[in-house]
């Protein structure tokens, strides 16, 4: 077996196949033991490595996750007197090997200082490394690997072997820049490598570095190296000066290796991007890696200061030499006759070389035309441009720049912010994320709001970064003009365009979310959209997107503000979001239809990709006074919500409705008020009374408006629904019998799902039947994949109860299937804990196990984060495994119930599983306290099928002392959920129990209590009657 510590955890067997250890506090329990493999680890030290908050009983706690951890790598983990080991060899763990190859470099045999790095892959221990008891041990790694790195590197320097070394060492001094004999070393190689002056330069930026960080001079080494080098030293190898990056180079190590595989692959690559995407930098650092593999020169023509396109070719000669360059210059004055092209192929043609031409987008075609002769004429030149559009030239490889990814993004933020002498705290890391994804991860950008941080507090920053163009100003002085200020950045693309392309791209400034080009044709009313949208993704002003055949053009989010900015000082806004909000209405309207048929999942995806416009469009007209067009959006957005099952943006959306100012005709807003009151029940933000009383007058207020429900016919499904759980039984029946839900297919087949579910709840099993039998004849035909699943699950549950488990959880599965391709979440829940019963009743535990396992985790802010665990409960009773009860008893040891619209559920759902640990236990005066808390909360949800699962939890607490009224509890079990059903796998257990007790008197019993009607059978599974004397 071989355990890594040192990297991601990760275990393997014999056979070199992982085992998979899941869950943080096994994975922390097995580091711990593993870092000390073979000797004892103390109960107090696992506490701590294992929780900052003792459970209640820490010791029972443990010895479970010990056993779980026995069990799963089947391994052995002897308790000792004062705690626990982990008995294997400790060379099988990593970091141990790491420790004894370190011992071997120190006594001789660097190769084993080159193995033991290579078990190092980022910071050590990561599973534990913020933890206190492991800070020493992480800081003596590190330091332990920086004492490999240093011989590795003197190794090499001593043999000649200097390939990527000085790219290898700028990195280490990056990442310790402290480290005085790391800067030896590079400044050492720079000055093998003939680099004498970046040498220097090297040595100039470690001594500053040491003085503003500790106040102290470089050490006696440093001091004579430099003398050295001023005393004389080769002359720097030609075309070597490149500017060396006087910061840290991040976020950009893959483009870097991809650029460098471009560059051996062609010999024209242009690194293509935005503004301030970093493209200079990216190039400059490909060039310096370039001449450090070849030997070779690279020479920086810099065209950005450069205005007239006779200029262009005189700036590739004087890069190339600029002392050469001011004598063509006296020759000129002088009215000789200077050949430009046959200085430049002439200074070309002695070997390898390598051009990076920077800044030709204002030059295109002089700089395209000039880079096309050189490849031709110099065939041993090779070129990077960089450009915010292509040359487009023969071959030509173009390499698009991104923004930076979000993790690397704040590392440049926190790198910047150091270097102004402003440390960022962790407080503040929330509003670092937000910073660089509103400046869509350019490293410009985020340099700019770095600066920033000697003047505001970071939250502040990110807080006016709806004014950024004030804002991000004062960039570096010797950088050039346009990159001092963010404005300029843009502004430098903008001004390239030409009249026709600024007005499309300030049109469409004013799609949130991008569009695809028959949307941006409707809004911006360009006859010929999809053409200069190309043109625009060509100039870096429009990043498209693909997916499958579908196209999507979208701006950033800095150039779309500078868009918008445009479009205000026109004078052109209100017309061009005036289109928008209308072009979203129609959209809107169009999906809605889409939403209930075969066209489903297109309509959803195409609104989910549309959900920033369609917000920003009903944000626009509420903010415009429009109150009747923001509802009619958000009515036409209702069942697309539905089908989210969303609740928290159905808040925020009815909320921006409500809030419009303007009039509204009939019951719109009556509506609207009813799902936003639902929608906030739902996430436990309003009193569930007070909203039931809201919804029930608004339910009232939509019922007397036909002419509403006429336009939005979904409507009367909501009604519907609303009225059932506000309990107005005369509009649920007349909404059931409405000629408009009897004429329409689609709004039948919704009608009879809830009739069912209706029936279900009654018990009325004949009616459930009937529905699903009449509801099979419509779903086909209708072809709308929520409502088939909706009809499968079902049929799911009456095939469970016919005693057809196997067949249940093939219908299940077939839901299960649709319901993927929606994203409903509400939805993979219930089908998670339908596939658990189901799993249980054919005796198949770990599926039920791995079925909890896929209860979404966004619901445990809905039933709690408790909920899996008490399934676990049920799993463990089902199998009789008195270990995995322990466990499960581990892991609910306080629950909590939610608050809001789910609380009774919860509590109930809760305390029944508590109730069977205490009872399997043998704890009776447990098991009636959690009784006790369940019952009340199981009668407030008037869920049959929950307060039959409260029963038969009564009925384990019951069978106790008194098995024959045990088995009349199971009966009253039957009688509130209204069937018999004997192979619920709960049931079974305590069946058999009782029947093995009792005999034939089982039977008499369970009659009795079946005999009973609900109300009675609910009234004598009260904890009070059932154990008055407690």
């Amino acid at each position: 077996m071989l355990i890594t510590v040192l990297r991601d955890l990760r275990v393997q067997d014999e056979s070199g196949a992982t085992i998979p250890v899941a869950g943080a506090r096994l994975q922390q329990l097995l580091v711990r033991l593993a870092v000390d493999a073979g000797r004892p680890v103390s109960t107090g030290e696992l506490f701590d490595t294992i929780w900052a908050d003792l459970p209640a009983d820490p010791a029972g706690a443990l010895q479970a996750l010990v056993s779980r951890l026995r069990r799963t790598l089947g391994v052995t983990i002897e308790q000792t007197g004062s705690g626990y080991r982990l008995v294997v060899d400790p060379l099988a763990v990593d970091l141990h090997r790491f420790e004894a190859l370190i011992e071997r470099g120190r006594s001789g045999d660097h190769s084993a200082y080159v193995e033991g790095l290579a078990l190092l892959d980022g910071p050590p221990l990561p599973v534990v490394a913020d933890q206190p008891w492991a800070l020493p041990l992480v800081s003596r790694i590190e330091q332990e690997a920086v004492e490999a790195e240093h011989a590795i590197i003197e190794d090499r320097l001593t043999a000649g072997d200097l390939t990527g070394l000085a790219a290898r060492l700028r990195d280490l001094v990056a990442t310790h820049p402290l480290d005085e004999e790391f800067a030896v070393q590079l400044i050492r190689t720079l000055r093998a490598e003939g680099q004498t002056s970046e040498a220097l330069a090297a040595y100039e930026q470690t001594r500053r570095t040491l003085a503003d960080t500790l106040g102290t001079d470089p050490g006696t080494a440093l001091q004579d190296l430099y003398a050295d080098l001023l005393r004389g030293a080769p002359a720097s190898t030609p075309g070597s000066a490149l500017r060396t990056g006087l910061t840290s180079f991040v976020g950009r190590e893959s483009e870097l290796a991809e650029l460098s595989a471009d560059l051996a692959e062609h010999r024209l690559v242009t690194v293509l991007g935005p503004g301030g995407a970093g493209k200079t930098r990216l190039a400059t650092e490909a060039g310096i890696a370039w001449r450090d593999e070849h030997d070779a020169p690279v020479w920086l023509v810099e065209l950005a200061p450069v205005s007239e396109p006779a200029a262009v070719l005189p700036t590739f000669v004087a890069a190339l030499d600029l002392q050469t360059s001011r004598v063509f210059e006296r020759l000129r004055a002088a009215g000789r006759a200077v050949d430009d092209w046959a200085l430049l192929t002439g200074a070309l043609a002695s070997g390898p070389a390598l051009l990076i031409v920077d800044n030709c987008e204002h030059l295109l075609d002089e700089a395209a035309a000039i880079i096309e002769r050189l490849l031709v004429s110099a065939p041993q030149t090779r070129v990077i441009a960089t450009s915010r559009e292509p040359l487009a030239i023969d071959g030509e490889h173009v390499l698009p720049l991104p923004p930076l990814r979000p993790s690397p993004a704040v590392q440049l933020f926190l790198d910047r912010a150091a270097s102004a002498g402003v440390p960022v705290s962790a407080a503040e890391s929330d509003s670092v994320a937000e910073i660089v994804r509103r400046l869509d991860g350019l490293p410009l950008a985020i340099e700019l709001a770095a600066a920033r941080v000697r003047t505001m507090p970071v939250p502040v920053i990110a807080e006016r970064l709806s004014d950024r163009f004030a804002l991000l100003t004062g960039g570096r002085r010797t950088a050039l003009p346009r990159h001092r200020t963010l404005y300029a950045v843009v502004a430098w693309s903008w001004d390239l365009l030409d009249e026709a392309e600024r007005d499309l791209l300030q049109r469409f400034s004013v799609f949130s979310g991008g569009a695809d080009a028959i949307s941006a044709a409707v809004v911006t009313g360009a006859p010929d959209a999809e053409v200069r949208l190309a043109s625009l993704v060509d100039k870096s002003l429009l990043v498209v997107d693909r997916e499958g055949t579908a196209v999507r053009y979208r701006m950033l989010e800095t150039i779309r503000e500078f868009g918008l900015n445009q479009l205000d000082a026109a004078g052109l806004a209100p017309g061009v979001r005036d289109a928008h909000a209308a072009w979203a209405l129609d959209f809107a309207r169009t999906q809605d239809v889409r939403l209930r048929g075969p066209e489903q999942v297109d309509a959803l995806d195409s609104l989910a990709a549309e959900a920033d416009n369609l917000l920003a469009a009903l944000r626009y007209l509420a903010d415009s006074h429009r109150a009747q067009a923001a509802t009619d959006l958000l009515l036409a957005l209702n069942w697309w919500l539905f089908m989210l099952d969303d609740d928290q943006r159905t808040v925020a959306l009815t909320q921006i409705a409500l809030d419009a100012p303007g009039e509204v005709t009939g019951a719109s807003r009556a509506t609207v008020r009813m799902l936003h009151v639902a929608a906030l029940a739902a996430t436990a933000r309003t009193d569930l009374e007070s909203a039931k009383e809201q919804i029930r007058q608004a339910a009232q207020d939509v019922d007397a408006d036909p002419g509403l429900i006429e336009q939005w016919p979904h409507l009367q499904i909501v009604l519907l629904q609303a009225s059932i759980w506000v309990d107005v039984p005369d509009l649920t029946e007349r909404l059931t019998r409405s000629p408009l839900v009897h004429e329409t297919p689609w709004l039948r087949a919704v009608a009879l799902q809830t009739e069912v579910d209706v029936a279900d709840n009654a018990g009325d099993q004949g009616a459930v039947r009937e529905a699903l039998a009449a509801m099979a004849e419509l779903v086909g035909p209708l072809d709308d994949r929520w409502l088939t699943a909706a009809f499968l699950v079902r049929r799911s549950q009456v095939e469970a109860q016919d005693g057809d488990p196997a067949r249940a959880l093939t219908s299940l599965e077939q839901a299960r299937q649709l319901i993927s391709t929606l994203g409903r979440s509400g939805d993979e829940m219930y089908l998670a804990i339908r596939a658990m019963d189901l799993q249980l009743r054919l005796g198949q535990y770990d599926a039920a196990r791995a079925a909890i396992r896929d209860i979404p985790r966004q619901w445990n802010e809905v039933l709690g984060a408790d909920l899996p665990n008490a399934f676990l409960v049920n799993v463990a009773v089902a199998e009789g495994n008195s270990e995995r009860l322990a466990e499960a008893r581990a892991l609910l040891r306080d629950p909590h119930p939610v608050p809001g619209a789910f609380h009774d559920h919860s509590q109930t759902l809760l305390q029944t599983s508590i109730t069977l640990l205490e009872a399997e236990d043998g704890d009776g005066a447990a098991a009636v306290r959690a009784l006790t808390k369940a019952y009340p909360s199981a009668v407030a949800t008037a869920d049959m099928p929950l307060l039959a699962m409260y029963a038969v939890a009564a009925a384990f607490a019951v069978s106790l002392d008194r098995p024959e009224r045990a088995a009349e509890c199971l009966g009253e079990a039957a009688a509130i959920r209204g069937i018999d059903d004997p192979a619920d796998p709960i049931v079974a257990v305590l069946a058999r129990r009782l029947r093995a007790a009792l005999g034939e008197r089982f039977d008499s019993a369970y009659a009795k209590g079946r005999s009973k009607n609900r109300a009675d059978a609910i009234a004598d599974v009260d904890p009070a009657v059932l154990f008055p004397n407690r």
